[in-house]
């Protein structure tokens, strides 16, 4: 993260670290056992890519959160990606997984504009889960965002 944001600073680029957890995950893993909900958050992990267009590559932070690092996107890029996959997974998730409610998610987004000399990735992390937390507290299936 802090190779990415020096990386960022040097070429006076926009970095995006988008976060992405399961809404009802409990819900999830009930209904499909533990081998069916860890195949679930794989499938949605390599799905995330495909339907940004291989932008960057989403990493598990959790059972149920998914972190995606995006170079060079603005806040509104950014949150115009992420509606995508929130649009996207509910009829992706009812062809692949048999479960009584589609699929929803939560993201949390944090952009950094213009990095600072010795930006502390830190500060962008934090961002980040404080946007998703907001995400889930108003009832999951939406998006919020940050910029610095």
């Amino acid at each position: 993260m802090t190779a990415a944001i020096q990386q960022s600073r040097q070429t006076r680029s926009s970095i995006t670290l988008a976060l992405f957890e399961i809404d009802r995950f409990p819900d999830v893993l009930m209904q499909l056992g533990p081998a069916g909900a860890t195949e679930a958050v794989y499938s949605l992990r390599a799905a995330c890519a495909q339907w940004t267009g291989q932008r960057g590559d989403a990493h598990l932070v959790s059972d149920s959160r998914l972190a995606i690092l995006w170079p060079d996107c603005p806040r509104s890029e950014a949150v115009r990606l992420a509606r995508h996959i929130l649009a996207t997974i509910k009829p992706w998730s009812e062809e692949e997984f048999p479960i009584a409610s589609n699929l929803s998610l939560s993201a949390g987004l944090a952009t950094l504009e213009v990095a600072a000399k010795n930006f502390p990735a830190a500060e962008l992390i934090s961002a980040a889960f404080r946007c998703l937390s907001a995400a889930q507290l108003s009832g999951g299936d939406t998006v919020k965002s940050f910029e610095f």
